[in-house]
C-alpha cells in the first residue's frame, strides 16, 4: 500500500453525525443515552416495555437529596443487552493509550460508536454549571464537524435532555477539568452502537413478574441474588408515600426541591400506557367480558393524565419552595393516582395471558 493510500485509508469524514431516537424516559443519563441509541431499532420497545416497570426509592445523602427516585433496572449499564453493543473502558487507560481526546473520540465515532463520558460541566455550554462550578456529569457525544471544529453531543441544558455542541478546545477543557472535581466519580467511558444481538419478543412472564412485584411493594432485586445483595429501600406503590414525604419536606423547607421525581413518576405512567397498548397488539391481554381494547387503552391514558397533573402540581411547588402553603392538591393527585393505577394493574394482572 502506498502512503497516499495509507492516507486515504485513515482518513476520517469531515463530518459525522450520528441519529438518535426520541428515547421513552429521559428522566437520567443511565437512561436516556443508551435509550437514544436502542430505539432507533423499533423491536427494542418489547425490551423496554418488559424492563421498564419497577420503580425504586432511597435516600441519597451524597447527592443531599431526601431519596432518590428512580425506575429499577437490574442491569442498569446495560452490558446484557439484546439491543446493544457496549464497550467499557477506563477512562485514564483510554487517555494513556490515545492521548488527545479531540482525535480519539472524532475517530471512534466516524466507527459508529456513540460515545458517553464524563466530562467537568464547567466548561460544557448550557449546563447550570458552566462557567460556575467544576462538576462531572456524563455526556452523549454523537457527532462532530472538522470545518466547526466541534462535537455535537447530549445532555442536560438548563434542566432538559437536549442537544447541543461544543468545541474541540472546551472538550479538551472538559476532559482535564474532570481532575478539578470531586464526587461522583465517573471512572469510565462507553463505545455504544445499536445492535441486534439475539431476539426479544415482549415477555408476558416478566410483565406479569412486574406488575405484581410493583403492586405488592416487593423488594425486586431479590429476583437477582446471583447479581447483587438486596438493599433496604421503597419498591412499587411504595414510592407514592416516599413522594409524598418529600413534597411534605420541601413545603416545608427541610429539602431541597428536585422536579425531577415528579418527571420520572409521569414517564412510568406514560411508558405504561404504551405497554397496555402493545399488549394489546399482540393479544396478551384477555378481553373477555365488557372490557374491549378501548376500554383498557382509556383507563391507562387516564392514568397517564393523573401522571402529567401531578407533575404540573409539584412545578407549582418547585417554583416557589417554602412559600407555599401545605401542597393538599398535590396530596390529593398522588392518593387518586394510585388508586386508578392500583386499579388498572391489578385488572391487567388477571387479565395477562401468560404461557403455561
Amino acid at each position: 500500500m502506498s502512503a497516499v493510500e495509507a492516507a486515504a485509508a485513515v482518513a476520517v469524514p469531515e463530518r459525522v453525525r450520528l441519529p438518535l431516537a426520541a428515547p421513552s424516559i429521559d428522566s437520567y443519563p443511565q437512561h436516556a443515552y443508551y435509550l437514544s441509541v436502542m430505539e432507533l431499532q423499533p423491536g427494542a420497545i418489547d425490551w423496554i416495555c418488559s424492563n421498564y416497570l419497577q420503580l425504586s426509592a432511597f435516600p441519597a445523602p451524597e447527592t443531599d437529596e431526601l431519596f432518590f427516585f428512580d425506575f429499577f433496572v437490574p442491569e442498569i449499564e446495560k452490558h446484557i443487552n439484546p439491543w446493544l453493543s457496549l464497550q467499557k473502558i477506563d477512562r485514564r487507560y483510554f487517555a494513556a493509550l490515545t492521548g488527545d481526546p479531540v482525535a480519539a473520540l472524532r475517530d471512534a465515532l466516524a466507527c459508529g460508536h456513540y460515545l458517553k463520558l464524563p466530562l467537568d460541566e464547567f466548561h460544557v455550554p448550557g449546563t447550570d454549571s458552566h462557567q460556575r462550578a467544576h462538576y462531572p456529569h456524563p455526556s452523549l457525544l454523537h457527532g462532530y464537524d472538522e470545518q466547526a471544529r466541534a462535537f455535537e453531543f447530549s445532555g442536560y441544558l438548563q434542566g432538559r435532555y437536549a442537544q447541543a455542541r461544543i468545541g474541540y478546545d472546551a472538550l479538551r477543557r472538559a476532559v482535564d477539568g474532570l481532575a478539578e472535581c470531586g464526587l461522583p466519580e465517573y471512572p469510565d467511558l462507553f463505545l455504544v452502537k445499536p445492535q441486534c444481538n439475539w431476539p426479544y419478543p415482549l415477555d408476558p412472564v416478566a410483565v406479569g413478574e412486574g406488575i405484581a412485584d410493583y403492586l405488592g411493594a416487593r423488594n425486586s432485586m431479590a429476583r437477582y441474588r446471583t447479581m447483587m445483595s438486596p438493599v433496604d429501600m421503597r419498591f412499587g406503590v411504595d414510592v407514592y408515600e416516599a413522594l409524598r414525604s418529600y413534597a411534605l419536606a420541601v413545603a416545608a423547607g427541610a429539602a431541597r426541591s428536585n422536579p425531577l421525581p415528579a418527571h420520572l413518576l409521569y414517564e412510568h405512567k406514560r411508558l405504561m400506557a404504551r405497554r397496555v397498548r402493545r399488549l394489546l397488539e399482540l393479544g396478551t391481554i384477555g378481553l373477555a367480558g365488557a372490557a374491549g381494547a378501548d376500554d383498557w387503552t382509556a383507563r391507562a391514558d387516564a392514568v397517564a393524565e393523573l401522571g402529567l397533573r401531578l407533575r404540573a402540581e409539584y412545578l407549582k411547588l418547585h417554583r416557589r419552595p417554602q412559600r407555599s402553603a401545605p401542597p393538599d392538591a398535590l396530596e390529593r393527585l398522588i392518593d387518586r393516582l394510585r388508586a386508578s393505577e392500583t386499579a388498572l394493574l391489578g385488572d391487567l394482572l388477571a387479565a395477562l395471558k401468560t404461557p403455561a
